[in-house]
This record gives C-alpha cells, structure tokens and sequence, in this order.
C-alpha cells in the first residue's frame, strides 16, 4: 500500500509540473500574438465567473467580453460568426487563438480549484 501511495503522490506531483508549464507558457510567456497584460485579464475574467476566489482581472475590450464570457459559460454555442466579427473588428486568427485558450484555462482553473474546495470540505475531519 505505502509503494502504490508513492506512485500516485509521483504522479500528482508531475501532472502539477506539467500543468504549471503550460499555465506559465500561455500566460507568462513573452512571445505571442497578444499581451500578456490580455492573456492574464482573459484568465482571470474567466477564472472568477468560473468559482475562483481570487484573481486580478485586468481590463478586457468590450467587443472580447461577449466571446470570452461565451467560452467560459456555454462553450458549445461558440460559432463561426462569433470569430468573424471579432476579425471584421481586426483581430487575427492567431489572437483570437490564444484569446480562447485563455478563456478556456481560466474557466478550467476556476472549476478545479471550486472542485478542491469541495473535496477539501467534505473530507474534513476523516483524517483525525
């Protein structure tokens, strides 16, 4: 039992590593079609309308809002049309990627971290 505790506690600990690089990468990372001032702000945004406690959302452009609000609520009602009049407005593809994957990770973080907060609650007091 104690050799099986370790393998799963090594695997959490690389998947946490592996998670931290691409989270730094996409938000930190100095090279990109869009700034990281943006990356974060989109993160954040998303993060908090997703159940995070804490983030410092920057300012988002109004026309993003709608799109990353979208993402993060109802993904699968983002359509062609919502990326071309974000391109009419001069947004390239490339932005509008790293835009969604923003709004993705923000929205995957804030869910997991509420996730933890609820794990952490309900197995309070078992360990004692």
């Amino acid at each position: 039992m104690l050799q099986r505790r370790s393998r799963r506690d090594d695997f959490t600990s690389r998947a946490r590593a592996m998670i931290q690089r691409v989270v730094r990468g996409l938000l930190d990372g100095p090279a990109g079609h869009t700034s990281q001032r943006l990356r974060r702000g989109i993160e954040a945004r998303a993060a908090l309308q997703s159940g995070a406690r804490e983030r410092d959302a920057g300012p988002i452009r109004s026309e993003l809002t709608t799109l990353v609000d979208k993402i993060t609520r109802h993904a699968y009602k983002v359509v062609d049309e919502d990326y071309a009049a974000l391109r009419a407005t001069g947004y390239t593809d490339d932005e509008l990627f790293e835009i969604t994957l923003c709004a993705a990770l923000g929205a995957a973080r804030g869910r997991h971290e509420r996730a933890l907060e609820a794990l952490e609650q309900a197995t309070r007091g078992r360990d004692r």
